[in-house]
């Protein structure tokens, strides 16, 4: 699901944002019981399934005239917010950040976290 924002801001005017995956937010908990859980679930349901789950990282798109181009009469820019593995290293979750990288996480993945790095502790 995504969540529409509609306000100005120095840069974007429209802001559309997923919602934070269940992973991630277990992650910023430091809960990896609950890492496990979902990690084995996708798992039960494809190899593909996991590693999509494990490597997700939401997306938002911020819609502004200073994106406008020919090739981008919209306007919009697509950003990436960190994966799971990352939000682990940030937050000092060793454990949970060895076993992602088990499980097959790509430690190569980029985001670019809004807010400059957005972690509640939700």
């Amino acid at each position: 699901p995504q969540i529409k924002i509609s306000k100005r801001t120095t840069m974007a005017e429209e802001i559309e944002i997923e919602a934070k995956p269940e992973i991630t937010k277990a992650v910023v908990r430091g809960d990896l019981p609950c890492v496990r859980k979902i990690t084995e679930a996708a798992a039960a349901i494809s190899h593909d399934e996991k590693i999509k789950t494990i490597n997700h990282a939401r997306k938002w798109v911020e819609r502004s005239p200073a994106y406008e181009s020919e090739a981008n009469p919209a306007g919009a820019a697509e950003w990436f917010d960190v994966t799971p593995l990352t939000a682990a290293a940030m937050r000092g979750h060793d454990g949970i950040a060895e076993y992602l990288l088990r499980q097959g996480a790509d430690p190569t993945l980029k985001g670019c976290p809004r807010d400059d790095i957005e972690l509640p502790n939700e």
